[in-house]
C-alpha cells in the first residue's frame, strides 16, 4: 500500500492541471488593418493571438492596399517590444502554474496604433523639408554675402 501514495498524488496532479494562457491584443483606430506578428499575417485589428514564448516581439499594421479607392489609405505602423514574463512565469514558479495550479490564467499584452491618413503624414513631412530648404537657401544666402564682402 506504500507505493499507491505516490501514484494517487501523480493522478492528482495529472487531473488538476494548470494553465497559464498568453495572449497579444492588437488594435488599431481605424480597425481593419492587416496585423503581422514578427513578419507574419495573423489577421486583422482588432484581433487576439496567442503566443508561447516571451521575448522581443514585432507588431506590424497595415492596411490593406486592395481595398477599393473610396477608402482611404492609411500609413503602416509597427512597434517593436520585449515582452517580459510576469512573476508567476519565472523558474521554478512557471511549473507550478503550468502544470499543478488548478484555474486559468491569462496574460494579456496589448498593443494600439493610431493609424494616419497619408496625406497627414505627407504634409507634415512636406513643412519639415521646407524648413530644412528655407534653412540651406538661408546659409547659402549668407555664405555669398560674405564672398561678395572678400572680394575687392
Amino acid at each position: 500500500m506504500g507505493g499507491s501514495k505516490p501514484i494517487a498524488v501523480a493522478l492528482l496532479i495529472a487531473l488538476l492541471p494548470g494553465c497559464v494562457e498568453r495572449k497579444i491584443l492588437v488594435r488599431s483606430e481605424p480597425p481593419g488593418g492587416v496585423v503581422l506578428l514578427d513578419n507574419k499575417v495573423v489577421g486583422v485589428t482588432p484581433m487576439t493571438a496567442d503566443f508561447s514564448f516571451y521575448g522581443t516581439r514585432k507588431v506590424e499594421v497595415r492596411w490593406d492596399p486592395f481595398l477599393p479607392p473610396e477608402v482611404p489609405p492609411f500609413v503602416t505602423a509597427a512597434e517593436t517590444r520585449c515582452l517580459y514574463p510576469p512573476w508567476y512565469q519565472l523558474f521554478p514558479l512557471d511549473l507550478v502554474f503550468e502544470y499543478v495550479w488548478p484555474f486559468t490564467i491569462t496574460d494579456e499584452r496589448v498593443f494600439d496604433f493610431q493609424l494616419a491618413l497619408r496625406g497627414e503624414v505627407d504634409a507634415a513631412r512636406a513643412d519639415e523639408q521646407l524648413e530644412q530648404v528655407l534653412k540651406r537657401a538661408e546659409a547659402t544666402r549668407l555664405e555669398a554675402l560674405s564672398e561678395d564682402e572678400e572680394t575687392p
